[in-house]
């Protein structure tokens, strides 16, 4: 099986949890408003963002650190992230408050900063590589 489609089967399991993480704890008296339910389109593409970075490093990546550190980094933020969400649904460690909900704005931001920051450290692991076998 190649990385790609490890990465895209990967991003679509986590990607499918992670949308019915966030859409269970939406009202949906609120979401009927036509604002509301343009925010929550826009949410669900934040939170899917981390896992098209990935598949399409994946996808597109020159070197083999990359393209087999994409489902790597995949399985590190899906798990971390769907586990933080979950925790906000059930409450296994937290407990519950006015703020819990703001996992979902927070957690794609530090999921991408982890994305694109590892795959620029493997992207230049690979470069450095490459070289070197020259």
């Amino acid at each position: 099986m190649t990385p790609t489609r490890i990465t895209v089967w990967l991003a679509g399991l986590f990607g499918v949890i992670s949308l019915w993480l966030l859409l269970r704890m939406g009202d949906t008296d609120v979401v009927r408003r036509p604002s509301a339910a343009a925010f929550m389109v826009g949410l669900c593409l934040w939170l899917l963002s981390p896992y098209a970075i990935l598949v399409t490093a994946a996808r597109f990546g020159k070197f083999r650190t990359v393209t087999w550190g994409a489902p790597s980094m995949l399985i590190i933020i899906g798990f971390y992230g769907n586990l933080a969400y979950a925790d906000v649904n059930f409450h296994f460690w937290s407990k519950s408050d006015a703020q819990e909900a703001l996992i979902y704005l927070a957690m794609p931001f530090v999921q991408n900063v982890v994305a694109v920051g590892s795959m620029g450290v493997l992207l230049a692991i690979g470069f450095w590589l490459d070289r070197r076998k020259r």
